[in-house]
């Protein structure tokens, strides 16, 4: 069980995002055609870009003109540029800009714990976000089933151990449920 997580639904994200008066992201040629044909979304264009909540969820969604793997670097520079937002910001205003944005998001944090982490963040003065991809695409493979695209892993186990291990947790012995799950992939691997 995890506990001091965060998520956000794509709604919750488009309307943080038009809060802040849009976010600088720099798109390709590829992701900008790509957001205008495949979703329907005008006004970007390759180069430096103010995007708007809608432009944003939909540059998060690509991932037909490359990989899973590209769509969680689009994710991942979406919220380094809320996080340069909000470096510009006085830590006195965060109370008021966390509960702002409070019912946007998940947690299992208070309102009150998370104006805390807010406010631990910043005085830390990260020049950027650091992330870590659960998995890499040297651990498995992409497959279509039934029409659908799956990255299927080699071996789940050793995922989740890393996983735990990255998270301090060095005596991780995977459950009965992981170990199901990861012979159940190794025979679509077959």
């Amino acid at each position: 069980t995890f506990s001091g997580y965060f998520t956000i639904g794509f709604k919750g994200l488009e309307d943080i995002v038009d809060e802040l008066g849009g976010l600088e992201i720099t798109l390709t040629k590829e992701e900008s055609e790509h957001m205008s044909s495949f979703y329907g979304v005008e006004g970007t264009h390759a180069g430096v870009n103010l995007l708007n909540g809608l432009q944003t969820i939909t540059y998060c969604r690509i991932s037909k003109i490359d990989s899973d793997f590209e769509r969680t670097t689009r994710q991942y520079n979406v919220l380094c540029a809320i996080y340069d937002k909000f470096k510009g910001v006085s830590t006195s205003y965060y109370p008021k800009l966390v509960s702002k944005f409070y019912s946007y998001i998940h947690t299992d944090c208070s309102t009150a714990e998370c104006i805390d982490i807010v406010t631990a963040i910043y005085e830390q003065g990260f020049e950027r976000l650091s992330y870590r991809l659960m998995f890499t695409k040297d651990e498995g493979s992409g497959r279509n089933i039934n029409g659908v695209y799956y990255f299927v892993l080699d071996d789940m186990q050793e995922v989740v151990t890393n996983w735990h291990r990255y998270l301090g947790e060095t005596d991780y012995t995977p459950s009965k449920t992981v170990k199901a799950l990861s012979s159940c992939l190794s025979r679509i691997k077959g």
